[in-house]
């Protein structure tokens, strides 16, 4: 369970192949760092911020190479939104 006041960050990262998994972290993530999930190495590329400390960022990664550096075609628009909010119609406009 989550404890607000253990002083991690909460992220949920969307990985470039479609998946995605809530991590937690000491720091903040910032565009152009390295993570390592399963075995993978991963390059930040964009980042949303949580909107208050009880919340969750939102994080969107490419696949790396050993090197680190992103893969050709790895999130290839990096600047398409990572979350859109639903659309929600009123019972007046169904």
């Amino acid at each position: 369970m989550y404890d607000p006041g253990n002083g991690q960050l909460r992220y949920l990262v969307h990985f470039d192949d479609g998946g995605s998994g809530m991590r937690t972290r000491d720091e903040p993530l910032e565009p152009g760092a390295e993570l390592v999930d399963g075995g993978s190495r991963y390059r930040v590329v964009l980042v949303e911020l949580a909107p208050n400390p009880q919340a969750f960022g939102h994080v969107r990664v490419g696949s790396a190479d050993a090197d680190g550096v992103l893969r050709e075609n790895a999130c290839a628009d990096p600047r398409r939104l990572i979350h859109q909010p639903s659309l929600r119609l009123s019972r007046h406009d169904a």
